[in-house]
């Protein structure tokens, strides 16, 4: 498998079939796409556009062996300007009644707009960069690389803004486990804690093993750092 690299024009057509067979059966897709034999057509026609809409390339990473992409990860930057009407008209947009008809033109609208909706209220007054989406190829799945160009993305933008990657890791985990609760803790609690995870995009979820010279807990790593790991670590 090749190294993580940036998105090219010349790489938009195999990206945007990826894509299309990705997310075939995003319920969102299916709804404004609801014809099953023409949508893979229309996946193609609707993601390639919205590639080529993007400004900057820098935040769209993929793996590609030659003109084939295998995987790649799309984000937005914080800040990033709205995109304008002359942008969309380059990007092929007047054309999106003859690929989508007008009830799917009409249903694009609808979704695009809600989904502006939501980010916009999840990211209200943060500065985040924002994951749109990430795919990798079909026979490449279970292989561990969505995760791999996930690290090489993250490494990429810590180096760029330390802050961009702050507190996503600690998100994603308190989302996705009931049982963890954040509140503040006094040093009392840790010395008598049987297990302390540092968590982080970066190192994911690395075991502390002793706190002021002492062994937390049995002094190696226990079953909740292997739970944590496995939660940032799963195919996406």
């Amino acid at each position: 498998m090749s190294f993580v690299r940036q998105l090219t024009p010349k790489l938009f057509p195999s990206a945007a079939e990826l894509l299309a067979q990705a997310f075939f059966t995003n319920p969102a897709h299916i709804y404004i796409c609801p014809d099953k034999a023409a949508r893979i057509a229309q996946l193609e026609w609707l993601l390639g556009g919205n590639l080529r809409l993007q400004p900057d390339l820098s935040a769209i990473s993929c793996i590609a062996q030659g003109s084939v992409v295998d995987a790649m990860g799309f984000w937005t930057r914080p800040r990033s300007p709205e995109i304008g009407i002359k942008s969309k008209i380059r990007a092929g947009i007047l054309a999106a009644p003859f690929h989508l008809g007008l009830r799917g033109v009409r249903r694009l609208l609808e979704v695009t707009s809600e989904i502006d909706r939501h980010r916009d209220q999840a990211l209200v007054g943060q500065s985040y960069w924002y994951l749109n989406n990430m795919a990798v190829r079909e026979k490449h799945r279970g292989q561990g690389i969505g995760g791999k160009m996930l690290s090489e993305q993250l490494y990429a933008l810590a180096e760029r803004d330390p802050k961009a990657v702050a507190g996503l890791a600690q998100e994603l985990v308190h989302e996705q486990c009931n049982e963890v609760v954040v509140r503040d803790m006094k040093s009392a609690e840790l010395a008598e804690a049987r297990e302390i995870i540092a968590v982080n995009s970066l190192c994911r979820a690395s075991p502390v093993v002793q706190l002021d010279g002492k062994p937390v807990g049995s002094g190696a790593p226990g079953p909740w750092q292997q739970r944590i790991l496995d939660f940032l670590t799963s195919e996406p």
